[in-house]
């Protein structure tokens, strides 16, 4: 069966980026939000560009409610942190960066997703 011109399926879809500005964090507890993934999302990647290094060993989560996005993206380093995730979210949510902190990095957080839902208004053929 052909399945290309059925419901949606021949939609090209795009890549979403959220990208914050710089983040510099105090020691102490770290809860966040950071921006509002759509429903239907599939989180692709995850990058912390760590531009202050925190202590030896500091590590941040990205959670949506209580779903980890990405677990334990070091900070303890001046450069990126990758996080590959491939996790499909059917309904959105607010994703929050959160951790204990006992230096003060200062980062810029990256989340690469794709919206199921929404289309960049070509077809394939």
């Amino acid at each position: 069966m052909d399945r290309r011109f059925d419901d949606k399926n021949n939609q090209k879809k795009t890549q979403s980026i959220f990208g914050s500005s710089v983040i510099t964090y105090t020691a102490g507890a770290v809860k966040d939000e950071l921006f509002t993934l759509p429903n239907a999302a599939l989180v692709r990647n995850v990058n912390i560009v760590v531009l202050t290094a925190g202590a030896a060993g500091e590590k941040v989560s990205l959670k949506l409610g209580s779903t980890v996005v990405a677990a334990d993206v070091a900070l303890a380093a001046v450069g990126v942190s990758t996080a590959a995730i491939n996790k499909y979210f059917a309904t959105g949510g607010v994703i929050t960066v959160e951790g204990t902190l006992t230096g003060a990095p200062s980062i810029r957080i990256e989340v690469e997703y794709v919206e199921m839902d929404l289309c960049t208004g070509e077809y394939t053929n």
